[in-house]
C-alpha cells in the first residue's frame, strides 16, 4: 500500500513484481554514512529504495522511509536529511539530459500512476488500484450501478466495495462538514453502518459489491 506525504510517495516493502516491472535492480546504486545533510535541492524526481528521515523546509515534521521502501521524491523539494543507519539505495531521476547511468527505469507519470490508498472518515480509497487486483477480486464481474448529477442521502446496512468507472461525488459522513471525494478510477470500501449524504457533480457508473 501507498502513502503520500508532503507530496513524497512511499509504498513499503512493495512485492518483487514491482520491482521488476520498474527496473529497480537495474538502476544505479549509491550509498552514505550516518550523516545530516542540510538543505537538499532535488533537482529532479527521484526512486530509490531504502533511507531514514528527512524534514522538508518549513516543517518541523519528519518523513520516515526505512530499508525496503519504495520512495518518490518530487521536482523541487528542498529537505534536510537526517540519517541515522548507513544507506544503501538504487535510484532514478526523470527529466535528465545528461545520466551518468544507464538504467531501464520508468517515468516518474508512471510511478506516480501507482495506487495510493487512504482512508479518510471510515472510507478506505485506493486510486488507481493495478488491473491484477481487480482482476483476482473479480471487480468487473460485479454488478453495476448508476446515477446522474444529484444529491441524496444514503445508509449502508451493509459493508459496500465498488469501483467508478465513471464519475466524481463528495460524501458526507453524518456529523462531519467534511467531504471525502472519490472519482472514476477509485476503488472505495464504505463501512457497514454509515449514514452519509451523496453529492453527485459527475454522473456515476460503478461496479459494487455487499458483504
Amino acid at each position: 500500500m501507498a502513502t503520500e506525504k508532503f507530496g513524497i510517495i512511499i509504498e513499503k516493502n512493495p512485492p518483487e513484481s514491482t520491482l521488476i516491472q520498474l527496473g529497480v535492480r537495474n538502476m544505479a546504486q549509491v550509498g552514505t554514512y550516518s550523516s545530516k545533510q542540510v538543505s537538499m535541492d532535488f533537482q529532479y524526481k527521484r526512486v530509490m529504495l531504502s533511507a531514514q528521515r528527512l524534514y522538508p523546509d518549513g516543517s518541523d515534521e519528519a518523513v520516515e522511509i526505512e530499508a525496503g521502501d519504495l520512495v518518490v521524491f518530487p521536482k523541487g523539494l528542498s529537505c534536510t536529511w537526517d540519517v541515522s543507519v548507513t544507506v544503501d539505495k538504487h535510484y532514478y531521476h526523470s527529466e535528465t539530459s545528461n545520466k551518468p547511468y544507464s538504467t531501464r527505469g520508468p517515468s516518474m507519470a508512471a510511478i506516480r500512476a501507482e495506487s495510493v490508498a487512504t482512508e479518510i472518515l471510515g472510507i478506505f480509497v485506493e486510486k488507481n488500484p493495478p488491473e491484477s487486483k481487480l482482476t483476482q477480486l473479480g471487480v468487473r464481474s460485479w454488478p453495476k450501478w448508476g446515477c446522474p448529477p444529484s444529491k441524496f442521502p444514503w445508509t449502508y446496512d451493509a459493508k459496500e466495495t465498488c469501483f467508478l468507472l465513471e464519475g466524481k461525488v463528495k460524501v458526507y459522513p453524518d456529523g462531519s462538514d467534511e467531504g471525502v471525494e472519490i472519482e472514476a478510477g477509485d476503488f472505495v470500501v464504505f463501512p457497514k453502518g454509515m449514514s452519509c449524504t451523496w453529492d453527485v457533480s459527475v454522473a456515476v457508473d460503478k461496479h459494487y459489491q455487499f458483504e
